[in-house]
């Protein structure tokens, strides 16, 4: 099972990452110096994978025009 990797910063701006489950908490100190951390949010870049996703795909093709000839004349 896949956890996700969370940033933590100490008090002294030095930055660590931890893999950790969801439902835990987050740390309150850290577990090598023992300094109080916060949880750095991190932007969120999705992975699209797949066809469907750009707007060149699941277009419909464009209706040919009739052509303009001399009308069977």
């Amino acid at each position: 099972m896949t956890v996700p990797v969370y940033v933590y910063r100490r008090e002294d701006g030095s930055t660590f990452e931890l893999g950790q489950r969801i439902t835990e908490d987050s740390l309150v100190s850290c577990p090598t110096t023992g300094q109080k951390v916060e949880r750095v949010l991190q932007p969120f870049i999705p992975r699209y994978k797949g066809t469907g996703f750009y707007s060149t795909d699941h277009r419909k093709p464009k209706a040919k025009e009739p052509s303009k000839g001399d009308g069977g004349k």
